[in-house]
């Protein structure tokens, strides 16, 4: 949870529009009942159109593991019955620099 606070601090920080984290606008079935939806972070763009990243605080082998691309397919598919879907993946940590990822936070913030 520290890990994917930090990202999302630095999204605001580099001037991304994030939605809160808890914000309930879906649901799926499950067994007994549904359950909320709560992709990691959200980006609204100024097109209206959002962006759904998944945060892993753990070390990227060769390929996303099955069960986390499930998870990102299916935010993708709730949220495109409502919203236009402009990007999505995962943000894993890395061992680049700071600097690195400051001027990536900045290319992608154009």
């Amino acid at each position: 949870m520290l890990f994917e606070h930090h990202i999302r601090k630095l999204f605001i920080k580099h001037g991304f529009i994030i939605d809160e984290k808890n914000k309930i606008e879906f649901t799926i079935p499950k067994g007994n009942g549904e359950a909320n939806l709560f992709p990691d972070i959200i980006i609204r763009h100024d097109d209206k159109t959002i962006s759904i990243y998944d945060v892993k605080y753990k070390k990227f082998k060769d390929s996303v593991e099955r069960e986390d691309r499930f998870q990102l397919t299916s935010y993708v598919a709730i949220y495109s019955q409502k919203y236009n879907i402009k990007e999505c993946g995962f943000i894993y940590p890395t061992s680049h620099n700071r600097e690195n990822l400051k001027q990536t936070l900045k290319i992608r913030n154009k």
